[in-house]
């Protein structure tokens, strides 16, 4: 039998505990804890159940609270253990994940908070350049420990790491021992704090040049006709900031009177067809190529600082090109593509540009990666046991991918995403569902609404 109780939060900050009757109806529910008042103006609630006896609660402003609910079923109330403020956060700091580790003598959770920040407010050891990224994502990594004594549980915080994206991620994880964070995301995380090291910058990837990777200036994707490039634009920016000045061999950008752009197009384009726009705070440059069917492998000649998102129709039409060069007999011209982009509707095209990334909180650097480039983005769905599953569509279909740590097992590699389950025509179902508001599964796979 599952459980029949429920918790959350109300408007009130209280801690509300509500139990299921047999027939499924909502009793009265009760106040197991109160979140103190804030200072200032009140912001959103979260709260996370690392443990069974354990849960952490973010007030909104970057206070995270440490309680105790060993009786939880039956709705008894909590305990305060720990409190702790974050020196720096920002209003509408959430809570997203947690875990708990225990040990013979004491126990460990790990807790991660979110808020979104100017790059020039974020304090860590690394600069991270503004280009024209004016918000970043920042995840606040802490690490509390416990130690049993005479007096009862004393919680501490042992560790606090920051880390800095310029994406929100759809998926974030602590490994099943805490020592490393997965998450899913559209760009890359890196450190930029840790307060058991007292440098940080130095541990960043270094290219073939020795200077540190730096986030992409801007990205573009491309097709046999055109090519379009969009640069990020804050929110106040308007159509007075933006200059662009366009030629058949060459082009430049200018944001704010800012040069990000400039220089010779690799081929010519067609100036007459080319246009841009500025559209959900993003401008976007489209431009005609005069030649049809080229390859461009950079936007400006000698200009590595944008980053190429591939379209999985020009992919195939390339791969299409190819095809004598692998197939044993030779193709003919009467040969047609075995699957046609074009016939496939709106629900089925996914520009979505995503990568799976495993992170050690040591070493700070990327153990596992994955690109999930083409791949829409479902639903995940926490066990007790594991880390939480992601749900990926592959063609039409819901795949479950399940993150597990097998060093136990006695693996050469002691991390792997193994496929657990499918849900048939699921893409079909969720695409369907334009008001939906949650996507969930069963424990067991069997069914998903």
């Amino acid at each position: 039998m599952g459980r029949q109780y429920t918790l959350f939060i109300s408007e009130a900050r209280h801690v509300m505990w509500a139990h299921f009757s047999q027939d499924s109806h909502l009793l009265e529910p009760k106040v197991v804890w109160k979140i103190p008042e804030p200072s200032g103006i009140s912001r959103a609630c979260t709260l996370d159940f690392p443990h069974a006896e354990w849960c952490l609660i973010s007030d909104g402003l970057g206070t995270i609270f440490v309680l105790n609910s060993p009786s939880r079923p039956q709705g008894e109330p909590w305990q305060l253990c720990y409190t702790h403020c974050l020196e720096w956060s920002q209003p509408g700091t959430i809570l997203l994940t947690s875990a708990h580790s225990s040990f013979p003598s004491s126990q460990q959770m790990e807790c991660l908070l979110a808020y979104v920040s100017r790059p020039q407010d974020v304090h860590g050891s690394v600069s991270i350049p503004e280009t024209t990224v004016h918000f970043v994502c920042v995840l606040e990594w802490l690490t509390f420990t416990c130690m049993s004594n005479c007096e009862g549980d004393l919680w501490s915080l042992r560790r606090h790491r920051r880390l800095v994206g310029a994406s929100i991620p759809m998926y974030v994880a602590f490994d099943t021992h805490g020592n490393s964070l997965c998450l899913a995301s559209e760009k890359d995380f890196s450190f930029v704090f840790d307060s058991c090291k007292a440098e940080v910058g130095h541990e960043v990837e270094e290219t073939k040049g020795g200077k540190p990777q730096e986030p992409p200036l801007y990205s573009f994707i491309q097709t046999a006709e055109e090519i379009t490039v969009v640069f990020r634009l804050h929110e106040a920016a308007t159509k007075k900031d933006i200059e662009v000045s366009l030629q058949v061999k060459g082009i430049e950008i200018l944001i704010e009177g800012k040069t990000v752009l400039k220089g010779d197009f690799p081929h010519e384009v067609v100036k007459d067809g080319s246009t841009w726009i500025i559209l959900d705070q993003k401008l976007e440059v489209h431009l005609v190529k005069a030649e049809h069917g080229v390859v461009w492998r950079e936007v400006v000649v000698g200009d590595a600082r944008g980053e190429e998102v591939f379209d999985p129709a020009f992919v195939e039409e390339i791969h299409a090109r190819l095809a004598h060069l692998t197939s044993e007999t030779e193709a003919s011209g009467s040969d047609k593509p075995s699957f046609n982009y074009q016939e496939l509707d709106d629900c089925d095209d996914t520009m979505e540009y995503f990568t799976f990334t495993r992170l050690c909180g040591d070493s700070h650097r990327a153990t596992h990666q994955i690109n999930l480039s083409g791949h829409q983005w479902l639903f995940s769905m926490r066990s007790a046991d594991n880390m939480p599953a992601l749900c990926l569509r592959h063609d039409v279909d819901g795949l479950v991918w399940q993150p597990r740590n097998v060093m136990a097992d006695g693996d050469t590699d002691s991390f792997r995403v193994e496929h657990v389950a499918t849900f048939n025509a699921f893409g079909y179902v969720q695409a369907s569902k334009e008001d939906r508001k949650f996507v969930v599964c069963t424990i067991y796979f069997y069914i998903s609404l």
